[in-house]
Order: structure tokens, then sequence, then C-alpha cells
């Protein structure tokens, strides 16, 4: 039996898309006989250790400005003169991150770095996997590499380094530079780096040979095969499911203006974001229906039983998909839009035989519609999960295990 534990940030119940990528492996290592250990964030409306589907959870307090911008955005601090002091707060904790960068407070590095140490010491841990975002668990890695030199560590880039951070009081030049120091400190300390597919130009730079074959890359690992009971929503149309983050970078308005002609189906939208935005651009609308955030168990049910699912285009370059895989993963047709002639989910569409592929900037609204409208009436059959994990093995939990411990896996 393997002792593993990995340094991430948040977890649930209240996950992050790294949560869901790390739980997957977390729970094939565990159904595997080992044990598992991760070090995540603390809101302050939590348990500090528990117990989750078989896994031990460490739980570190956030830095004081994000506990109380948490309480703020939910209500809890309605008068005026809370509102000032948590102005004047942020502005100084975002002085401490300027000088800090790119972790945001040292105090929250060294808590994790003591809770690390805590748990290597009392768990006999042989694997410590530091899992970015948060940038703070790779600061923990280089650290407490040095004085364990029996214990291996492996950086899991699900973010990048270079191309994922920025401050507004810092220039991008030295934002740039301090990136690449520690890009270029994690390649030579940890053990194993695992990145994306979509990263790995931003290691192109790395010329030591000792160095670049610590590098291996991966997608994500969310092909797994889903267990779940299919729960199918009520009504006489198709019913298409999107869920996941909306903003500015990822919006949903080509696709509800697409629904407007399209008579067989609804759309259903779960996000996080409940923005006046949002719900304004699907007010009044028959065939889109925005639900608030669900617990994702139930989510994966729901578009267990969806007709067809969505997948929507984002605009940022290191974006890395995590939500197309997940929808692959059903085997059901999937709708996926895209608005640059860089979108990383391109690769996964044109080997998914169930799929419709539109670009945003060129395909009219009622053409996108008809293809819709065409997708859902000749699409019948889910695709087997078999097909799925030979067409995407680099997707599954499985190909991440093999890359750490070779085809025998922990077996």
């Amino acid at each position: 039996m393997n002792k593993i534990l990995f340094v991430l940030g948040s977890f649930f119940p209240e996950p992050s898309a790294n949560a869901i990528c790390c739980m997957e492996i977390m729970k094939k290592l565990r159904d595997d006989g080992n044990e598992i250990h991760c070090i995540v964030n603390h809101w302050g409306n939590m348990q500090r250790f528990e117990k989750i589907e078989g896994i031990f959870v460490h739980r570190v307090s956030i830095p004081l400005n994000q506990r109380l911008q948490k309480r703020y955005s939910t209500g809890e601090f309605s008068n005026r003169l809370c509102r000032y002091l948590m102005k004047v707060l942020h502005g100084c904790y975002r002085l401490i991150s300027a000088m800090c960068f790119p972790y945001p407070t040292m105090g929250f590095a060294r808590a994790v770095l003591r809770e690390t140490k805590s748990i290597l010491n009392s768990h006999e841990i042989d694997t410590v996997i530091c899992v970015n975002q948060p940038i703070t668990s790779l600061f923990v890695g280089c650290k407490l590499k040095k004085k364990n030199t029996d214990v291996r560590f492996i950086a899991y880039l699900l973010d990048p380094i270079k191309n994922g951070f920025s401050h507004p009081w810092l220039s991008k030049h030295r934002i740039d530079h301090m990136l690449d120091t520690l890009q270029n400190k994690v390649v030579c300390e940890f053990d194993l780096i695992i990145a994306q597919n979509e990263h790995e130009v931003l290691f192109k730079d790395i010329k030591d040979e000792r160095f670049r074959k610590k590098i291996c890359y991966l997608g994500a690992p969310l092909l797994v095969k889903k267990i779940q009971e299919a729960v199918p929503l009520s009504g006489p149309k198709k019913n298409v499911i999107y869920a996941g983050g909306l903003s500015s970078t990822r919006s949903p308005a080509y696709l509800i203006d697409v629904f407007r002609y399209v008579d067989s189906a609804v759309l259903h939208i779960y996000s996080t974001n409940q923005s006046a935005w949002l719900k304004d651009m699907v007010s009044n609308h028959p065939n889109v229906i925005l639900h608030p955030p669900i617990e994702h168990s139930r989510l994966m049910s729901i578009m267990k039983g969806a007709d067809a699912l969505v997948s929507i285009g984002n605009t940022q370059s290191e974006y890395a998909p995590s939500k197309i895989i997940e929808c692959i993963s059903f085997g059901k047709p999937i709708i996926a839009t895209y608005r640059t002639d860089y979108d990383t989910c391109k690769t996964y569409m044109k080997k998914y035989p169930h799929g419709l592929y539109v670009d945003e900037r060129c395909v009219a609204v009622q053409t996108a519609a008809r293809a819709i409208e065409d997708l859902l009436e000749f699409s019948k059959e889910e695709i087997a999960f078999s097909e799925l994990s030979d067409t995407y093995w680099g997707n599954t939990p499985e190909a991440f295990i093999e890359t750490i411990y070779g085809e025998r896996g922990l077996r």
C-alpha cells in the first residue's frame, strides 16, 4: 500500500475544476488499496479534518481577506462601514501579495508548509502531489524536497505557471521574470512534472535534457465511466445541458440566440454564476432555463439523463479544457462552440463521432439551430465507454497513475 498526499486548494463540498480532476485520480488510487490524504483550503464553515469518500481531508485556513470576501459576497456584510473596512483590508492584502508574488501571502504559504510537514511525519507519506493551483503548493514542494529525499514529489500543473498569474500592481516584465524563475525551480526540484497537453509550449525554453525528461503531458483526467443513475428532466422537448463556469471569456450569448430557433429542445444552464447580466440574458426566453448550482453528483445524474451536452468556447489561449472531457465521458451528442483560431477543444472534437463543432464568429444562429436539430434527430445511440477510453486514454485517471508508477500501476 502506498501513502499519497495531495496538496491543493478548493475541495468538496465546494469543489473547483481542479478539485474534480484530482478527486477522480484519488478515487482510483483509493480503489487500488492506497491511503490518500489531501491538504485543502479551510473557509471557516467546514471541519478542520474529515474523511470524504475514504480520503483523509486536512484543511488550512485561507487568508483573512479571502474569508471575509466570501462572506461579503454572500451579503453577510450589509452596512457601509463594513464595506469600507473590506476595501481597506483588500488593499492591504493586495500590497502584501505584491511583495510576496506569486504567492498570496507568506503566512498562508508557511501554514500549508507546516501542515504538510506534520502529515509527512505522522503518516509516513511516500508520494506528495502538489497541484497548481494554488501556486502555494509548488512553494511547499520546493521547500520540502531538499530535506525529504526519500519522498517522491510530483508537480501536477493543471493550471500553468507561466501565463497563469498576474497582479495589477506589478509590471508584465516583472511578473514574467518571477514566473519564469519559479517554473525553472519547479523543474529542477521536483522528481516529476505532469503538465497539460495544451501547455507544452510553455516549456519550450528548457534546453537541459535532464530536466526535459522530467516533464510529461496529459489531458484532464475526467474520462471516467459514469455509474450514476440517469435523472431525465421532464417536458415535451429534448433537454440539452450546459454545466460549468460562465464569464466574459466564456459567454453563453451566442448559444442563447441559437436556441431561439431550436424548436425541439430546451437549453438548461447550470452554473455558479447567477449574476444579473446572465439572468437578464435568459429572461423571457422560452427555450433557455438558468438553474442554480447543485451538488456535483446530482449534476452528473442530470447530465446522464440529457439528450445532448454543451461545451462553450473560451477565449483564453492558456485555457486547458476539462469540461469537454467530462461531456465526452457520457458518450452523448455534444454541441461545442469556439471563438478563437486555436481553440483547445478542437483536437478532442475532431475525434468525437457524435459532435457538432460551431464557430461562433461566422456561423449564423439560424444555421447553427438547424444543425442542432439534425444532431438531436439522427444521433441515437450513446458511444460505448470502452471506445471512448481507447480514443482518449490520456484523459483517464489510469493514464495519470501509469505515468507516475509505470504500466504496473499501483498493484
